[in-house]
């Protein structure tokens, strides 16, 4: 006991020296213990920045019933459920169903889900409301804090007119969307309000309030097969869930050769330091163990009181360092957890173990290295003899620095001279080849970063049918049907009678010849406009136009994700007709048959029939699809303007190429969907966006609420009733001079419209002309909407789908249907324009203008994404793909073949920068430890060079002389050595 009071004193007594070694030791600690702590918590990171976007729980249930199923809230690997409640389907202002609804949530729920209220607050009152984005943008909402929102729904599960619902509220909060995010979003609500307020909506009808609960898994729960475990948990509660696999399907980036590679050379170095520091300390303290031996200490004795003596200092230092490593992390987690609003820091037992492990591996190296040099050096016997060095040359005035600062390096040793050196340079071979090996493979993941991780197109609009226009020959199509076996009709023969003129179709209108939209099939008009649907064979629906572009907010949402470097933006579309005159259905593989034929399509493949890529009409492209073509049949300057284009084919449902499809064909895009034309047949989901906007305006400034208000039992009747009363309304506003105009110049002479006046009377006359021409004006824009091309262009050249195709124009094209061309923007704009320009002169607006509600823009739909490096540990693919995928977005994502170099580029710059600043470090640390050792065995020298006259500045020098011939051996970090080495010999001479 005496003993450790005798060390503890005289550890107190050199405290100065103590605290000095000590230092080494508590730094040498926090760089172990933040390396562990990097190590632990990068895949809880990774985990968080995935539950951020997609919600901190494991499982979706979504029930009637009052009380949580017993089974999932007892679950031993479940933690206790959050709950939402979701009231009726919300509808917008024309009473057309969206994918969201009203409810409430708990704070448990918003806290869990990692809901984000980016304006704005939660509501407090009854009359108060909070939207996520994604619904806010669906019902057309003004995003501005204390507008109002007008909700339209229904009481119960019944949607007919008497349950219908409409309160206006007071926008208090915007949320980040969660809604079209999530896996299961359509069961959480988009319109959050208070839920004393939601059963007030619902007028205390408890069925039409579903409870919607998450449940986080607990964190003992650690697997590579999360998936499995909802899985058993499905089938063995057979219940209805939702798996968050967004972020359990996620595989976070962890290199345990980087981890175990940062954590081993930061322990050996740092090891290597504090037995340099201990060593250096006990050799400081020689004297008094030898004064120690002469007062009768036994050799164990003064083992023990070195033993203690590094104990006390590495444990202490160590457990030090240990604590603000430990406080320093979770300062720095905590801000990153404060600022995305998640939680993952953590102290696990791991670490603790791996930094005890250090300090008993720090102590009993250098005990180790303590014995051997005792043994070698003698360490307690007594002190070496004064070594004599030999100096024939004399100190003058003009060298003076330069033969003391000789002598000095004398007395170092030609060994230790030498051993400095050759650690200086392998110092530097080590840095160069660690500077070598990071820029080779920076260079290599550079080279391959040009590559797309993402392409993927917004596919918002309906499913809207590929169709075939034509007019029908009423007799002929009477003669198809007395044969069983046979097509209803030839096509081709059905195309070329469109090919009438606008006065013969005038002729026929007023003829009553021809009806002029689609009717029964048996009418007894002489013709008819007709159509029928391509998609059978395995065709899907086009669903993407031009006129539905991505909107701001899920861009900056985009932007904002860890991880991406690059978004360019392009147009894609699926929707649109083709039409050209060699077509010939046989080959295409969609011939129509009539249904007691009983043929049926054997194909498999399930593809857009049309797909059409507008892109920037840059050089590069050009150069590309130049190379698949034959250099006469395309022009630059006529790709931009839209006038060429490259038609890749795939196969039919049959496995055929269509040879109708072939370079020189004139190539006519057709335009849009009207919403009016074949109403009668069409339900509310079959239009585009294009044609729920003119659908919408038509209703809202061409109708009075009369006509509103009629019950019809078809959406579809509605909305050809719609179309043709908008026409009837139009004609109000045409003079009585241009009515008798149009009749008198194409109809009727002046006797005639007389005779007209005379037994009907002015008003009744007028007003049978003007539904007339109402019906002209109908019959006339809808020959134009279906026979006249949006815009047309020649195919320069086909080439057949195949892998090497599809890589080389994978940053452009995200899907391919059975035809897709390439083609400059210019081209798709041409397109809009012309439709634009048809439907102004169908509705006749003033001076030609459009409304801007219904006035066609290209709006890019199409997102091209490059990751930076960080994607590979930052979860970027996973957010880019849930997230775009639950919004609605086809994709494909080629991140996989990046990630493999992305990983190697990763692991090789850290385990090389870890590595380069390892070497920085330690021939740093050893040039000022050296340093340190040299002053102290050099004090009396130096003192009798004061004493002597020398000054400051020339001790100095002579000190620096050394160490600038010791740095040329190590150039990369000469001038930081050099500063430093200046630093302590200044302050060092300063305090002589």
């Amino acid at each position: 006991m005496k003993l450790i009071q005798f060390i503890l004193k005289s550890m107190a007594r050199r405290r100065k020296q103590i605290i000095r070694v000590s230092l080494a030791v508590f730094f040498s600690f926090i760089f172990i213990t933040g390396i562990l702590l990097f190590q632990e918590n990068m895949y809880r990171w990774q985990m968080a920045s995935s539950k951020e976007h997609f919600g901190d729980w494991f499982v979706m249930r979504v029930q009637k019933e009052i009380d949580e199923a017993p089974a999932v809230k007892e679950h031993p690997y479940l933690e206790k459920g959050a709950t939402a409640l979701t009231g009726s389907s919300l509808y917008d202002d024309l009473w057309t169903k969206t994918n969201y609804c009203i409810g409430s949530m708990s704070d448990d729920f918003i806290r869990q889900g990692n809901i984000t209220i980016e304006q704005g607050r939660m509501p407090k009152n009854n009359d108060e409301i909070a939207l996520d984005w994604s619904t806010l943008l669906k019902l057309n909402v003004n995003p501005e804090i204390g507008s109002k929102v007008t909700i339209h729904t229904y009481h119960g599960a019944d949607a007919n007119e008497n349950n219908r619902v409409e309160k206006e509220y007071t926008l208090v909060g915007i949320m980040t969307s969660y809604t079209n995010m999530w896996q299961g979003g359509v069961n959480v609500p988009g319109a959050v309000v208070t839920s004393e307020e939601l059963r007030n909506t619902v007028e205390g009808l408890t069925n039409a309030v579903t409870e919607t609960y998450i449940y986080p898994l607990k964190s003992f729960v650690k697997t590579k097969d999360y998936e499995k475990i909802f899985t058993e948990m499905k089938e063995q509660y057979h219940l209805n869930m939702t798996y968050n696999s967004s972020v359990y399907n996620y595989e976070p980036w962890e290199s345990s050769l980087v981890y175990n590679y940062m954590y081993l050379l930061t322990m050996l170095i740092g090891i290597v330091a504090i037995t340099y520091q201990v060593i250096g300390y006990q050799r400081s303290r020689q004297e008094i163990l030898n004064q120690l031996k002469r007062l009768g200490a036994t050799r164990s004795q003064l083992y023990l009181v070195t033993f203690i003596e590094n104990v006390v200092i590495v444990l202490i230092s160590g457990l030090l360092g240990f604590l603000v490593a430990v406080i320093v992390g979770k300062g720095i987690c905590g801000g990153i957890e404060a600022k995305k609003g998640v939680s993952f820091y953590v102290l696990g037992t791991g670490v603790c173990l791996k930094v005890l492990l250090s300090m008993l591996t720090a102590v009993a190296v250098e005990e180790l290295t303590g014995i051997l040099m005792a043994q070698k050096r003698k360490y307690y016997t007594s002190a070496k003899k004064t070594k004599v060095i030999s100096v024939r040359r004399k100190l003058k005035a003009g060298n003076y620095i330069r033969e003391t600062h000789k002598r000095m390096i004398r007395g170092n040793g030609i060994f230790q001279n030498l051993l400095i050196r050759l650690f200086s340079a392998t110092m530097t071979v080590i840095m160069l080849v660690c500077v070598v090996n990071i820029y080779s493979a920076f260079r290599a993941y550079k080279a391959n970063n040009d590559e797309t991780d993402f392409v993927g197109f917004m596919k918002e609009d309906a499913q809207v049918s590929y169709e075939v226009n034509y007019i029908l020959d009423y007799e002929l199509f009477q003669e198809s049907m007395k044969h069983e076996a046979l097509e209803i009709y030839d096509m081709m023969n059905q195309d070329a009678a469109a090919d009438k003129s606008v006065e013969e179709w005038k002729s026929l209108l007023w003829n009553g010849m021809l009806e002029g939209r689609s009717g029964s099939w048996y009418d007894t008009k002489a013709y008819q406009l007709m159509s029928y649907s391509m998609n059978r064979g395995g065709i899907k629906t086009g669903n993407t136009s031009l006129s539905s572009g991505v909107n701001d907010s899920l861009l900056q949402d985009i932007i904002n994700i860890p991880g991406v470097e690059d978004i360019q933006y392009s147009y894609f579309e699926t929707e649109r007709n083709w039409k050209w005159d060699s077509m010939d259905y046989d080959q295409m593989g969609l011939r129509r048959y009539y249904s007691k034929s009983n043929q049926q399509y054997t194909g498999k493949t399930s593809k857009y029939l049309y797909a059409t890529e507008y892109v920037e009409p840059t050089r590069e492209i050009y150069d590309l699809i130049s190379s698949y073509l034959d250099p006469s049949q395309i022009d630059y300057d006529a790709f931009v303007r839209g006038e060429q284009v490259l038609v890749v084919e795939d196969v039919n449902g049959e496995g055929k190429y269509d040879d109708s499809m072939n370079a020189g064909v004139t190539l006519k895009q057709m335009n849009y969907k009207n919403p009016f034309y074949d109403a009668s047949n069409a339900g509310a989901d079959d239009y585009s966006t294009y044609g729920t906007k003119l659908y919408t305006y038509v209703k809202r400034n061409m109708l009075n609420d009369s006509v509103n208000d009629v019950n019809f039992t078809r959406d579809g009747e509605h909305r050809y009733f719609l179309g043709l009363y908008a026409y009837r309304f139009l004609t109000r506003h045409v003079s009585d001079e241009e009515i008798k105009r149009f009749w008198t110049e194409d109809y009727m002479d002046e006797e005639s419209l007389e005779s007209n006046l005379s037994n009907y009377g002015y008003e009744e006359t007028y007003d049978n002309m003007r539904r007339h021409y109402a019906t002209m004006l109908e019959g006339l824009s809808n020959y134009k909407q279906l026979f006249t091309p949006a815009a047309t262009t020649k195919v320069a050249g086909v080439v057949h789908l195949s892998d090497e195709v599809k890589e080389a124009l994978k940053d452009y094209v995200g899907e391919y249907g059975q035809y897709t061309a390439i083609a400059s923007k210019n081209l798709g704009q041409q397109a809009l324009d012309n439709q634009n320009a048809l439907l102004s002169d169908m509705f006749q607006f003033e001076n030609g203008e459009l409304p801007e509600e219904i006035t066609l823009k290209m709006e890019p739909n199409q997102l091209a994404i490059r990751y930076d490096l960080t994607s590979t540990f930052a979860s970027t693919n996973n957010v880019v793909c849930s997230y775009l995928g639950q919004a609605g977005f086809t994709y494909t994502s080629y991140s996989a073949e990046k990630d493999l170099l992305k990983a190697k580029t990763n692991e090789t710059m850290i385990l090389y920068g870890i590595t380069l600043l390892a070497a920085i470090v330690t021939n740093i640390l050893v040039g000022i430890l050296l340093i340190k050792n040299r002053l102290d065995r050099r004090r009396g020298r130096l003192q009798i060079l004061q004493r002597t006259g020398a000054q400051q500045s020339t001790m100095i020098s002579i000190c620096m002389l050394e160490s600038l011939r010791e740095s040329i051996w190590c150039l990369p970090i000469a001038p930081i050595v050099l500063l430093i080495h200046w630093m302590i010999y200044w302050r060092y001479m300063r305090k002589m």
